[in-house]
């Protein structure tokens, strides 16, 4: 099939494609502001507050605010990719390493 397409029509459709491109780099920009403003008011509250606060006072629910605290805890890895569902994957498979290490380290605490 050969189709003489229209420059603008090209150019349109690369143009909406870099806009998604950049408004998912924004997306991952945003949860890190997000996150490290939430971290910043956790770090403010007594224990067991936090979640209170969350559910009182914000348009999200716990488990966004974790993420996008967890997303600013990894902000230097997330920056570099492009879409936020990526990040919240690299988040856990990040995490996974935590919990693996750290079980492979009680575990040699038991042995010896």
């Amino acid at each position: 099939m050969n189709m003489n397409l229209d420059k603008h029509i090209i150019d349109q459709v690369n143009e909406a494609h870099r806009g998604v491109i950049n408004s998912s780099k924004q997306a991952i920009e945003r949860a890190i502001e997000a996150g490290e403003l939430l971290t910043r008011i956790k770090d403010m509250c007594e224990h067991g507050e936090f979640l209170a606060i969350v559910t009182a006072k914000f348009e999200l629910n716990h488990k966004t605010a974790q993420r996008y605290m967890q997303v600013a805890e990894y902000a230097a890895k997330t920056t570099q990719l492009s879409h936020l569902q990526e990040a919240y994957k690299l988040i856990e498979s990040e995490e996974a390493k935590k919990k693996h290490a750290k079980a492979l380290d009680q575990k040699k605490k038991i042995e010896y």
